[in-house]
């Protein structure tokens, strides 16, 4: 299976304007430095490090090191849910700023011929209970549902 189209699942320009920056600026594809146009210093500047273990005050101190400064990218195998570590009036904020990130396009099959066949995603689908972005309370576990 293909990997979906950050577009089909993300406003990426709603999250760029947010950071006052450009998409470019903010993400890139799964694959860019698989891309031949990425420059060979870029590819040859990876270090694989560990994740941080929390978002703690001090927690990203460990990737602040002089050597880690100088690499362009930083490899992270595996990441821990972070989100989960989050006291819980942060982890509310972090629900409200990221809750309009997400798009309404999927790339299934409508359930019956001349059906909607996008989603409207929602980031926090495993936090229950949680407001999503049309401030609808979500009191059980996501379940996909097509439409509007």
């Amino acid at each position: 299976m293909d990997p979906c189209p950050a577009d089909h699942i993300l406003d990426l320009e709603h999250m760029a304007r947010a950071h006052q920056g450009t998409v470019e600026g903010l993400v890139r594809e799964y694959s860019f430095l698989e891309n031949p146009r990425a420059p060979a210093e870029l590819k040859q500047s990876r270090q694989l490090v560990a994740p941080p273990p929390h978002l703690g005050e001090n927690a990203l101190d460990a990737l602040r090191t002089p050597s880690l400064r100088a690499t362009r990218v930083l490899h992270f195998a595996t990441m821990p849910d972070l989100y989960a570590t989050l006291p819980a009036a942060e982890a509310l904020v972090e629900q409200q700023r990221m809750k309009s990130w997400t798009s309404m396009w999927c790339c299934s099959k409508p359930l019956a011929p001349k059906a909607p066949g996008h989603i409207w995603y929602d980031l926090f689908w495993d936090v229950v209970p949680h407001t999503n972005r049309h401030n609808q309370l979500v009191n059980k576990p996501w379940e996909p549902s097509f439409g509007p």
